[in-house]
């Protein structure tokens, strides 16, 4: 056989049971939601759509993706997260960065705070929660 055919052949098989898969999913949510009388997806979690309308909103945005590593414990600081965009945002793309918030300090300070706030809350949460 050719290699192109059993990877066209592989490719139709996979296919094939993929949507197999897809098809048997989802008419046991359906049977599933018709039973319990519900709605909605069983298996992943829903998720919402906001359409982001005033350069206020962006910018909060970026700073909440920013500290969500923070939030989550995977590190202390969003700045010792690897993957972040936080420094890429600003060398690769400075143009975009200064129109969102004026100036490099401003960027940064405004995650800064941001964490600090973040930070607090937690520490008020937890004294409270294991009093």
């Amino acid at each position: 056989k050719f290699k192109g055919l059993e990877k066209l052949e592989f490719k139709a098989k996979s296919a094939f049971l993929s949507k197999q898969l897809a098809n048997f999913f989802s008419c046991y949510t359906q049977s599933f939601n018709k039973v319990y009388k519900r709605r909605g997806s069983l298996f992943i979690k829903n998720f919402k759509r906001k359409e982001v309308i005033t350069t206020e909103y962006l910018t909060k945005l970026i700073v909440y993706i920013h500290l969500n590593p923070v939030k989550h414990g995977f590190c202390s600081h969003f700045e010792d997260w690897k993957w972040t965009s936080f420094h890429s945002f600003w060398c690769c793309n400075p143009s975009l960065a200064l129109i969102l918030f004026v100036s490099k300090k401003k960027y940064k300070n405004m995650h800064l705070e941001k964490q600090l706030h973040f930070l607090e809350y937690s520490q008020i949460e937890n004294e409270t929660l294991n009093c």
